[in-house]
């Protein structure tokens, strides 16, 4: 395999890979050349994107570029230029674009990932949606270690395997140790960790919530994984977050649904099922019950 050619591959996310803390949802190596369009093969619709409109994912990704130069363009960090060796995260709910130098291209490297782990280092501020672009001191092990990555996919295409997940938590401890940062800041948690972190239960369960939000989830799943009792677990929920469980969890599918339904043209169906509803008729209601519209309306409306 060429890796400064392309590859990429779309993983199954599976129970035991959600266990690990981290799970990869996607890998990938392209090279855009001197003119060429970009980008220039068709990657799965919630992924896919043009300059013109951008994306936001619903999980985080770690793009590494290399020979060449580009522009990258996000809701919260604004423009940047995009440099040899430059390496960009990008966290959940970001709005963000980036292309290449028509007049260089460039080869990039990426992966993305969601879950516990990488939501706890989001709390703590290691990971910034502020802080996107940074150089890499150690281009050459990081290369190496997006590579061994790699190479592990296209051996075993379309398994999501523990030793992905160990070399995906490797690579992620590598980014955060061998980026040179712009500035040293004082880091506010995020809003799950300042409501939830009065209460450590009601922060267990939402780490279970937006962690396993891609499936199918009921509060009765929620209190099998926590020492408690569901009346124990709803009283606290709603006074620690004057809300109740089952609307944190259908607050977390919309969301999910809303990215889908505006940026993709996939088909209801399979909305709510990427989304986490059971069936479109769970998605319609949650839709007009938190947003007075049909799935369709909002789609028609954005």
């Amino acid at each position: 395999m060429d890796r400064t050619d392309w590859f990429f591959n779309y993983l199954p996310v599976t129970d035991e890979a959600i266990k690990q803390g981290l799970y990869v949802t996607s890998v990938g190596c392209q090279r855009t050349r001197p003119g060429e369009h970009f980008p220039p093969r068709q990657h799965p619709l919630a992924y896919h994107f043009h300059w013109e409109a951008g994306r936001t994912l619903p999980e985080f990704a770690i793009v590494l570029f290399t020979e060449g130069q580009g522009q990258f363009e996000s809701a919260i960090a604004g423009e940047q230029t995009i440099y040899l060796d430059n390496i960009v995260i990008i966290t959940p709910g970001q709005w963000h674009r980036y292309r290449p130098d028509p007049a260089t291209g460039y080869v990039e490297r990426w992966i993305c990932f969601n879950g516990e782990t990488p939501h706890d280092l989001l709390d703590c501020g290691l990971l910034d949606p502020v802080d996107t672009v940074m150089r890499v001191s150690q281009p050459e092990a990081l290369v190496a270690q997006f590579d061994r990555m790699l190479d592990n996919v296209h051996n075993q295409p379309g398994i999501n395997s523990i030793a992905l997940t160990h070399h995906a938590l490797a690579l992620l401890g590598m980014t955060l140790t061998i980026t040179d940062r712009q500035q040293d800041r004082v880091h506010t948690p995020s809003v799950r960790a300042r409501t939830a972190a009065s209460d450590p239960l009601v922060s267990q369960a939402l780490d279970i919530i937006w962690t396993y939000c891609h499936g199918t989830l009921t509060v009765a799943k929620i209190v099998d994984q926590l020492a408690t009792t569901r009346r124990t677990l709803e009283r606290r929920f709603r006074a620690s977050l004057g809300r109740s469980i089952l609307d944190e969890i259908n607050h977390c599918h919309l969301g999910r649904a809303k990215r889908l339904l505006s940026e993709t043209g996939l088909i209801l169906k399979r909305v709510a099922y990427l989304s986490g509803f059971s069936c479109p008729d769970r998605m319609r209601l949650a839709f007009l019950r938190y947003m007075n519209l049909t799935p369709t309306q909002y789609r028609h409306k954005t």
